[in-house]
């Protein structure tokens, strides 16, 4: 296969590179029927080329065979001291000379413009190949992604990459062309203005010579032709056995790309499936230990509960006793100051009123209907807190005083206060007993939820007072 960089006249017509353009297929592989294309494409450039050669060799062979038909008086005029027939070869020599050197400049002129024409068609054909290359490969990229993202994603960037190299070569291809054809032309142009100034030169000295040089010029162009023509043939028999290289080692590729995946995607799997064990084996044993601790919380819950709801209830009973005998001793009250009221008359009576308006007296309140405790479950029933857990707060004198119906008789020197000051030591007594349980109840139920309203009685689920 003959060097790139040394190209003859012809190799502008051929793709002397291994990137024609397929199309890639299935991870890198090329279209069959875009490799059939290009060796029709190929044969078919080789037969216009060998049409174009004989068209030469006619051209040739008319221009040697052609002989001077037209007189030319004006040659003795111009050269008196030369012979009618030296003028006569010096004037065809001239003619003829012109006709090379304008068929020749039309020639150069012909091939730059099938050079430009040929090199924007394979300019176009590269672009149109780099744009079906891409996107083939981004659609095969988006088919393939769910599986292969990784191997996708590096064929696409190859492919890619490639596209871009085959882009380029094929307008450095193209440049080329266009740059050897103007070469071409200039070379044929100036061998031709030289083969011109030869003949003319020669026809002066002798004509013969002409024709021996037209047979020698011939014979060149013919060798010259014949070894591009082999040149040609050549190149492309090695052009077709690099692309069958090509497409086998791609085949290659594409096996061992196969293998590869399948491996990995065998190793995902087993991966996958222990992954997936070990961790339904962790969260067993996370439900289990949790499991367990909830019912050892529930337990103690419950305990604590339990003996809370104990205390409460001791501490309930001894608060109604209390009230019972509060209750007594102010009906035993009530009844004593009914009794001493008789003893006094009317106006007694609004004296000791005016004067003693503002002694405090104590009342006996209506005994209140005697309520069951409470019995929410223990978990829903919030702590006492505060004061509010030591029992009723002790009324107010002046209260006392307020709630007394107007023109009731009073007594205030009786000592009211004796008897219920004296159970009152009993009764903190009793709770004092349950403080440390509720301290503690309290401390274990701060974190429970505080019942709503609808969980019944009053605040702390304790009945109201009247």
């Amino acid at each position: 296969m003959p060097d790139e960089n040394t190209e003859t006249g012809l190799d502008i017509f051929f793709d002397q590179s291994s990137d024609t353009g397929f199309r890639q297929v299935r991870l890198g592989g090329y279209d069959k029927r875009a490799v059939d294309a290009y060796v029709a494409e190929a044969e078919q450039r080789l037969r216009s080329q060998q049409q174009r050669i004989q068209r030469l060799e006619a051209q040739l062979s008319e221009l040697q065979q052609a002989e001077p038909t037209v007189p030319l008086p004006t040659a003795a005029a111009e050269q008196p001291d030369v012979g009618a027939r030296t003028s006569a070869i010096l004037q065809l020599a001239q003619e003829q000379a012109r006709q090379v050197l304008d068929a020749a400049e039309a020639e150069a002129q012909r091939i730059v413009e099938a050079g430009r024409h040929q090199a924007r068609e394979l300019t176009e054909a590269a672009e149109r190949d780099a744009e079906d290359v891409r996107l083939t490969t981004l659609a095969h990229a988006e088919a393939q992604r769910a599986r292969l993202e990784r191997e996708t994603g590096d064929q696409v960037q190859r492919t890619t990459a490639e596209a871009e190299l085959l882009l380029d070569r094929a307008r450095q291809q193209a440049a080329v062309v266009a740059h050897e054809a103007e070469v071409t032309a200039a070379q044929l142009r100036e061998t031709a203005e030289r083969e011109a100034a030869l003949i003319r030169q020669e026809a002066l000295t002798q004509a013969a010579e002409w024709r021996l040089e037209a047979e020698n010029t011939r014979s060149q162009v013919l060798a010259t032709l014949q070894q591009e023509h082999q040149e040609a043939r050549a190149a492309l028999a090695a052009t077709m056995a690099e692309h069958s290289a090509q497409l086998q080692q791609a085949n290659e590729e594409l096996a061992q790309v196969v293998a590869e995946s399948a491996r990995i995607r065998a190793e995902a799997v087993v991966e996958a499936d222990e992954t997936r064990a070990r961790t339904l084996r962790e969260t067993e044993m996370q439900i289990a230990v949790a499991q367990q601790q909830a019912r050892v919380s529930l337990e103690r819950a419950t305990e604590r509960h339990q003996a809370r709801l104990d205390a409460l209830k001791r501490e309930i009973a001894s608060l109604q006793a209390r009230r019972q005998g509060i209750v007594a001793q102010l009906s035993h009250l009530s009844a004593m100051v009914t009794a001493t009221a008789g003893q006094f008359s009317t106006d007694d009576l609004d004296e000791l009123e005016t004067d003693d308006l503002d002694t405090p007296v104590l009342l006996a309140p209506e005994p209140a209907p005697t309520e069951p405790a409470p019995t929410e479950p223990a978990p829903t029933e919030p702590a006492p807190a505060g004061p509010a857990a030591t029992g009723p707060a002790p009324v107010e004198p002046a209260a006392k005083a307020e709630a007394a119906a107007p023109g009731e008789p009073t007594e205030p020197d009786q000592p009211m206060d004796a008897e219920p000051a004296a159970a009152q030591p009993e009764a903190a007594s009793e709770p004092a007993a349950g403080a440390d349980t509720r301290d503690e109840a309290e401390e274990e139920t701060q974190q429970l939820p505080r019942p709503t309203a609808a969980s019944g009685g009053g605040a702390g689920g304790r009945p109201g007072r009247r």
